[in-house]
């Protein structure tokens, strides 16, 4: 029963329903720390320099040319940390408060992180399954916001979300650059471009920093992993 049990946690992890400005400088006086954080996935990479967790999305959708780096620094630190803007495409206080995901793969992270209810809006609510959320949803926690590709701009500005997490099949996506203009940093996530389940999985990873859970994230992939390698042999 564990071993079905861990793999119906991958699972869950990995089911679907399915230019910006950068310079090279990024941080010159903070030493940034060794250790690779991101073992499986390929679409994106985490780095920590002092208080700062630096991620950069490099496959946001397939056969991209493009890559996003967002800067996440915690609330707290904010008015004594100086970094240069328009280095990174969004920079995000965290832990976050008030969030928006577009994609049902977005879910099963934020309910293991224990962050679902930082949730405050979903287009096309219908598709989501999971119990928990759907209570979120009936009790009005969770907004419906309509269609994802026709995002309701009037209801997610009176929702005040701190980001959303947008995904995208190209770089032509209207409504994203209109969230954007209003000052709501969206930030790309490509967890269904991965090519493996370990890879899909471990955006977890990718989560965790906004919430402050990276230990919990490594704890979760970290038993993902074993119990996959021991049902794959």
């Amino acid at each position: 029963m564990r071993l079905y049990f861990s793999i119906g946690l991958i699972v869950l992890l990995i089911s679907c329903d399915t230019s910006k400005k950068k310079h090279d400088e990024k941080l010159p006086e903070i030493e940034t720390n060794s250790g690779k954080i991101v073992n499986h996935a390929s679409g994106f990479t985490i780095e920590k320099a002092g208080d700062i967790t630096i991620i950069e999305v490099n496959d946001p959708w397939p056969n991209s040319s493009q890559k996003f780096t967002y800067a996440l620094i915690p609330r707290e630190k904010l008015a004594s940390i100086t970094i240069a803007k328009d280095a990174y495409d969004a920079i995000i206080a965290t832990p976050v408060e008030k969030i928006v995901v577009t994609s049902t793969t977005h879910i099963p992270s934020l309910e293991a992180l224990e962050s679902i209810n930082t949730l405050v809006g979903f287009p096309d609510t219908q598709y989501i399954s999971s119990e928990k959320t759907r209570k979120n949803i009936q009790n009005g926690k969770i907004r419906e916001l309509g269609k994802n590709e026709s995002i309701n701009t009037e209801v997610l500005i009176e929702l005040e979300p701190e980001l959303v997490v947008g995904f995208s099949i190209n770089n032509q996506n209207k409504v994203y650059e209109t969230i954007q203009n209003i000052g709501i940093p969206v930030v790309y996530n490509g967890d269904w471009v991965e090519k493996t389940p370990l890879g899909k999985a471990e955006w977890i990873k990718f989560f965790a920093p906004f919430f402050h859970q990276e230990a919990k994230a490594d704890s979760i992939f970290t038993s993902v992993v074993n119990e996959y390698e021991k049902a794959k042999r």
